[in-house]
């Protein structure tokens, strides 16, 4: 799905947790998601994307070769053509969509856009690949919920209803939900256990969908470019899904009132640039040429 959609007819803002993280670091990022969504791949998406496809299929009771095949043929897939078919279990909906990935009910593909070398993205899913299956595929317990769209209600204002939608990578039978994640350095973790909104949005999800009281959480980072597994364990509770409505009430907000008003903008982030930003051109890039300042 796109990170948020807007449905003034029946009064609906649905919004995915990416979104609302949009919107904390910059509400002009958010806005223009909202209206101009992005369906984009850099090779660390697709690095990231490929990384979640393998582990799915390793907890869908894959073998390691197989799991490696499909995830590394997808991979290069798009990296080679935007446009050629992708494999076909993809289609079926059998391989990783997450959220801001292409879905196939969309009819969207995404471009691509290359940010590193197709032999440097091999070596790096290689080596997350590895990490991965040695140090978390034997921590994760069986039987959970793998790729699991869900959706609730996550707030109410002035007859309008915001639902929160997403696709935990997996949530565990002991709910516990797990999330997988690339990066090029380690997570700072004390940033990571206090502000991240995503544990925060999928422990909600996974407690009002799953019918149980979920509030741990755990990251597991592959750290490019040897595939290092950084775990973070961390938890939310009711306060802080009380907490994320009323981010989220702040969105509907803005939505509702000045949707095609330029909202606020922040440029204190490190996504604030032409290669992590796809809105780049259209907003600082018009007054700031990266290299020509500090960013």
């Amino acid at each position: 799905m796109p990170g948020a959609s807007v449905d003034h007819e029946h009064k609906r803002l649905i919004c995915s947790q990416s979104w609302l993280q949009d919107f904390q670091r910059c509400p002009e990022r958010a806005r223009n998601e909202l209206l101009h969504p992005t369906w984009e791949h850099t090779s660390e998406t697709a690095i990231g994307t490929a990384l979640h496809l393998f582990m799915e299929l390793r907890l869908l009771g894959g073998t390691f070769p197989t799991a490696v095949e499909e995830s590394t043929n997808w991979m290069l897939g798009i990296v080679e053509s935007s446009d050629q078919p992708l494999p076909s279990k993809l289609e079926e909906g059998y391989g990783a969509t997450p959220s801001g990935d292409w879905p196939p009910e969309t009819g969207h593909r995404p471009t691509y856009r290359a940010t590193m070398g197709k032999d440097t993205m091999v070596r790096h899913l290689a080596a997350c690949i590895g990490g991965f299956d040695r140090h978390v595929v034997p921590q994760v317990p069986g039987g959970g919920h793998v790729e699991t769209k869900v959706k609730a209600d996550l707030a109410h204002d002035d007859g309008w209803t915001i639902v929160l939608e997403g696709r935990p990578d997996y949530v565990d039978l002991f709910d516990r939900v797990w999330d997988w994640k690339t990066a090029a350095s380690a997570y700072n973790i004390s940033e990571t256990t206090r502000w991240a909104i995503q544990p925060t949005a999928y422990t909600y999800l996974a407690s009002q969908v799953f019918a149980t009281h979920c509030t741990e959480f755990t990251f597991a980072v592959g750290v490019k470019p040897h595939g290092l597994i950084q775990f973070i364990d961390l938890e939310r509770h009711p306060e802080d899904w009380q907490w994320l409505a009323r981010i989220a009430r702040g969105a509907l907000g803005l939505t509702r009132s000045l949707l095609h008003t330029e909202w606020p903008v922040n440029h204190g982030h490190w996504l604030c640039s032409e290669k992590w930003c796809p809105h780049w051109d259209g907003c600082r890039g018009k007054y700031i040429h990266e290299g020509s300042t500090e960013q």
